[in-house]
């Protein structure tokens, strides 16, 4: 009985290893997919910056063609 223990014990402490090493393994890929995840927040946030911008930049170029179309407007009227 006592001469298994010693190649029970040699087994689980192989397996656990094998379990440890594949588990090691899968932290890995789970960090440089969050890695990936958070480059890809990171860029779209950037985009979406730059959607704020461009919207402001488009009301602005709006309301400067509204005022623009007025002065037109008042100048026909009072031609």
């Amino acid at each position: 009985m006592h001469r298994n223990c010693s190649a029970n014990l040699k087994a689980k402490e192989a397996d656990r290893s094998s379990q440890l090493e594949k588990l090691t393994g899968e932290l890995d890929n789970y960090g440089s997919a969050l890695e990936n995840k958070e480059t890809a927040i990171k860029e779209l946030g950037m985009e979406l910056k730059n959607c704020h911008s461009m919207i402001l930049q488009l009301k602005l170029q709006n309301e400067e063609a509204s005022s623009m179309i007025l002065v037109l407007k008042s100048g026909i009227t009072e031609a």
